[in-house]
């Protein structure tokens, strides 16, 4: 049980690297934040700071991100010096829509608990299970572009090679699916938002 519960804090990045670090690494990208993302054998870490040259709270301001590529993480005898290879590790296409999804969420899941009519409440359990769902369909979709992207890079020296044409098409299918899901749940989202302007005001 007590294994159960530890590897629970990392269990999330660890469906992205499977066993590639040990457990103490995965902790302390957990207790830093870092966002991991894997495109082929190759690993994306990013860690974004606070706001920075902000006078007030109330003012919007710039951040810094940091990025960390680690090529071939699965090639744990490599001892190259070679520099990343351009992409190395993708652009955290899935950090990108899981952290906004995640905001999402998070805004919610607050809605949900703060609450107090049965009519409001409904409508937060609505938009909180469409953006859930939403999270768990894309995840597999960008999978795919991940991993065809990182195929693409690596084929891109041969322009005739019938496995880069393959990738490409992979990837433009997948990210017309990405699309049709992101529009599909969008539609679903306008419509929990009219079901709210026609039902609360009722409900008050």
């Amino acid at each position: 049980i007590v294994d159960s519960l530890l590897f629970y804090r990392y269990s999330n990045i660890f469906k992205v690297l499977g066993d590639r670090l040990q457990p103490e690494e995965y902790v302390e990208i957990v207790r830093n934040r870092i966002l991991v993302d894997k495109q082929g054998d190759d690993a994306l870490l990013q860690i974004f700071t606070t706001n920075i040259l902000q006078r007030k709270p109330s003012e919007e301001a710039p951040f810094l991100e940091f990025i960390q590529r680690i090529c071939d993480v699965d090639d744990q005898s490599s001892n190259s010096l070679d520099p990343p290879r351009f992409g190395c590790g993708g652009f955290g296409i899935r950090n990108f829509l899981t952290l906004f999804l995640s905001i999402e969420l998070n805004s919610a899941l607050t809605l949900f608990r703060n609450t107090d009519t049965p009519a409001a409440k409904h409508i937060a359990k609505l938009r909180l299970d469409c953006l859930t769902e939403q999270l768990d369909v894309s995840s597999d979709v960008l999978a795919t572009i991940s991993d065809a992207s990182a195929e693409e890079a690596q084929l891109s020296s041969n322009v005739n090679d019938p496995r880069l044409q393959d990738a490409q098409r992979r990837k433009a299918q997948a990210q017309s699916q990405l699309q049709s899901i992101s529009a599909e749940y969008a539609a679903r989202m306008s419509d929990i938002d009219s079901l709210e302007q026609s039902t609360i005001p009722a409900a008050l």
